[in-house]
């Protein structure tokens, strides 16, 4: 951005193209998007890519844990992170116990989570 154009003052019009330029250097914005999800005693290490809801159809990969686009993120709210039932990946959840951390990362940020309690669901 440059401070170069008229502007307006008492109904006047002034050039400001022989004033001097300033320069504003570019500030990066943390990202907020969930993109790793560990859980170190199960030896999970997955990608989470975004995904969104249409009517009944969950979008879900193969490959990844599904972050819902429209729930929470690193920065706020209550993320929504889903996927297959996979046993070399998101599958292994059924093995959570008390306690164990849960980690929820990018680049930039890392959110930490305990596991309070288990259930399963029939």
């Amino acid at each position: 951005m440059c401070g170069v154009g008229p502007y307006v003052t008492n109904m006047q019009l002034h050039d400001t193209s022989s004033m001097p330029k300033t320069e504003y250097a570019a500030v990066k914005l943390p990202d907020y998007l969930p993109k790793k999800l560990t859980i170190s005693r199960l030896g999970i290490e997955l990608t989470i890519k975004e995904a969104s809801v249409s009517g009944n159809d969950w979008e879900l990969y193969d490959d990844a844990v599904s972050w819902l686009n429209t729930s929470g993120n690193l920065d706020s709210g209550n993320m929504v992170l889903y996927g297959h039932n996979h046993k070399n990946g998101f599958g292994k959840i059924v093995q959570l116990k008390v306690q164990d951390l849960i980690i929820v990362s990018n680049e930039s940020v890392q959110k930490k989570y305990r596991v309070a309690k288990t259930y399963e669901t029939i």
